[in-house]
């Protein structure tokens, strides 16, 4: 379990490509990492890095994760604890990584 808001970051190098997925409470989005010039064409970003967090009013427990699934290179996804800056979860493969974590007030 983490604090309140978390810092979600991947990112797939020079060459790399992955399709990022995030599922948090309501949220369940889908992204696409990479610098090359075919994923910037499509939309894709070179990085990415987003904030999650609760609002001081939720008492629940939200878990967060989420899904690196590189196509191409080696891809690094990591949580941090936006408040204190330890990491929380980090991996870097070149196959699916899955991080979850539970953020509460």
């Amino acid at each position: 379990m983490v604090g309140s808001n978390v810092v979600v970051q991947a990112d797939c190098g020079e060459d790399g490509v992955a399709g990022v997925h995030i599922n948090f409470g309501k949220v369940d989005d889908e992204y696409l990492v990479g610098r090359n010039s075919v994923t910037q064409s499509v939309g894709g970003t070179k990085t990415f890095s987003r904030n999650y967090g609760l609002s001081s009013s939720d008492t629940e427990r939200v878990p967060l994760t989420v899904t690196t699934r590189p196509t191409r290179g080696t891809c690094t996804t990591t949580i941090t604890d936006y408040d204190t800056g330890e990491v929380a979860g980090q991996k870097e493969t070149a196959g699916r990584a899955q991080l979850s974590v539970v953020l509460s007030n």
